[in-house]
């Protein structure tokens, strides 16, 4: 595409000086041929004066049609070299985002890989955003029931599916909140530090209050007290602000 504009500024340039050499040519060949036929004045003069008017008049409308002509085809060829540059614009943008999934699809595959060496092969079909959510739903169920292997599964397999999805983040602090419901708080401890590294997550400010309590039932007081200040320092209207200013106050 970039081919096709450099092509059109080529010949615009090319057929700009011929616009400006027209209307020299028709002067120079008119003063020639009133010169050559003022030398030798005779019967008639006035005829061939008339005549000669007649050939410039006639000169000029030929340079104001090629004028024309010439502006007409720079006009065609300015609109080619935009359209050109529009297309080669979209077809950018489609290539970015085509990179973009070529690259979700190599990490989903070498995920894939992993899980049949282990001897796990979780189904990991491509899901449109209203099966992703769904699924999510079906998870967050299992999880309020108390069926944890259920939900931990489903939520595992949705980050597998498009960790760039916007409820991944959300899939990940669950699977922290399932370890910590099973009081297994250093594995939880490691589920929730791993939500704050999804940019821009909604969930930072709760997982955050849950790596304190993590860190508390430990018996990690100092890391506890250390988070709990993090959390009502960058979260001061959060509506979990109360409770660790609570647990900073008894410890």
């Amino acid at each position: 595409m970039c081919l096709i504009g450099k092509t059109g500024l080529r010949i615009k340039k090319q057929l700009l000086p011929l616009l400006k050499i027209i209307p020299v040519l028709v002067l120079v060949f008119t003063v020639f041929n009133c010169a050559g036929r003022a030398v030798s004045p005779g019967p008639g003069t006035s005829d061939k004066i008339a005549d000669l008017d007649q050939e410039v008049k006639n000169l000029e409308t030929i340079q104001a049609e090629e004028t024309a002509r010439l502006g007409n085809r720079l006009k065609i060829v300015e609109d080619r070299t935009i359209f050109s540059d529009s297309i080669s614009f979209e077809m950018q943008n489609e290539i970015e985002n085509l990179m973009t999934r070529i690259e979700l699809l190599e990490k989903n595959t070498a995920k894939v890989l992993s899980g049949n060496q282990q001897g796990n092969s979780p189904d990991l079909t491509v899901l449109t955003d209203e099966e992703y959510r769904a699924k999510y739903i079906s998870a967050l169920a299992s999880y309020q029931n108390g069926d944890y292997s259920a939900a931990e599964k489903a939520f595992r397999e949705l980050l597998q599916i498009n960790p760039l999805h916007d409820l991944a983040d959300n899939s990940q602090y669950w699977i922290g909140e399932i370890y910590y419901a099973r009081k297994n708080y250093r594995q939880a401890l490691e589920e929730f530090q791993k939500v704050m590294d999804f940019k821009d997550t909604n969930k930072a400010d709760h997982a955050l209050f849950k790596i304190g309590l993590c860190y508390l039932n430990l018996g990690d007081t100092q890391q506890a007290r250390a988070t709990f200040l993090t959390h009502v320092t960058k979260y001061p209207n959060s509506e979990l602000y109360s409770r660790s200013k609570s647990y900073l106050d008894q410890n």
